[in-house]
């Protein structure tokens, strides 16, 4: 019954101006704002579950960007969702997916508003479905993405109320928190890799935060992920390659 005016107290000034700073905030570290009038297919957050998910799909897609061949130009990216999801944080996640893989990719900026015209103008197909085969997990995410003869599939998980893990890559299981700097070791199923790597790590002084390893069957192919504390480049990549059974590394920076 009052005018407009009559909400213009004392205590709720200081909430608007607390919600401009911390929405501005978001929007300057390339985050997803709480209430979006501009962002295509997205009506607002449906709850605190799509946030994590949307959080773990950028840093799939940034993984997955990073972990790519050069050669590799992806044609079409199909996002599978099971578990407890809501239809509607489908489209929030495959933003966050997509602006962190094109990110780096273009002259221009990529943001929520305009990756999903940069990826149509780029000739990549979308496709969106619930995934039946990814059933170890309650909830999860896996993203396709194939291109040219080549293919990549990645997935992961929210544990708990809000530990994003990153539990799938190219047919091999894990559970490692996707941040910081991350080893991904390709290699035959071999004695002596590991302490390979690990001797090679300390010889440049690079300590291992933890070490996960994946194989697909007894002395066939494995895969290993080695978070580290700090960066690892030139020499040491060099001399990791060295051993005969390793057959790729790659170094994937996620941040903090």
């Amino acid at each position: 019954m009052t005018p407009h005016i009559g909400a213009s107290t004392k205590e709720a000034q200081f909430r608007i101006a607390d919600s401009v700073a911390s929405e501005t905030l978001k929007a300057l570290r390339g985050e997803i704002v709480s209430t979006p009038v501009n962002l295509p297919d997205i009506a607002g957050l449906s709850g605190e579950l799509a946030s994590h998910y949307a959080y773990l799909a950028g840093k799939l897609g940034a993984f997955s960007r990073q972990f790519m061949r050069q050669e590799f130009v992806p044609g079409q990216i199909e996002f599978l969702f099971r578990g407890k999801l809501n239809p509607e944080d489908f489209a929030l996640i495959k933003l966050s997916y997509l602006k962190s893989f094109l990110q780096g990719t273009l002259d221009e900026t990529v943001s929520y508003v305009n990756v999903l015209q940069i990826a149509h103008s780029k000739g990549i197909h979308m496709i969106e479905q619930e995934d039946h085969g990814f059933s170890d997990y309650e909830s999860a995410i896996r993203v396709q993405v194939k291109g040219g003869g080549h293919q990549i599939t990645i997935g992961g998980t929210v544990m708990g109320r809000s530990r994003v893990r990153l539990s799938y890559l190219n047919g091999f299981a894990f559970e490692i928190e996707p941040t910081g700097c991350i080893l991904s070791i390709e290699n035959e199923d071999k004695p002596g890799v590991i302490g390979h790597v690990g001797t090679i790590l300390a010889k440049h002084s690079i300590n291992i935060n933890r070490f996960e390893l994946s194989r697909e069957n007894k002395g066939g192919q494995a895969m290993a992920m080695v978070m580290v504390d700090g960066d690892v480049t030139g020499q040491a990549l060099s001399d990791l390659t060295q051993y005969p059974h390793i057959n790729r590394v790659q170094t994937i920076r996620l941040g903090g």
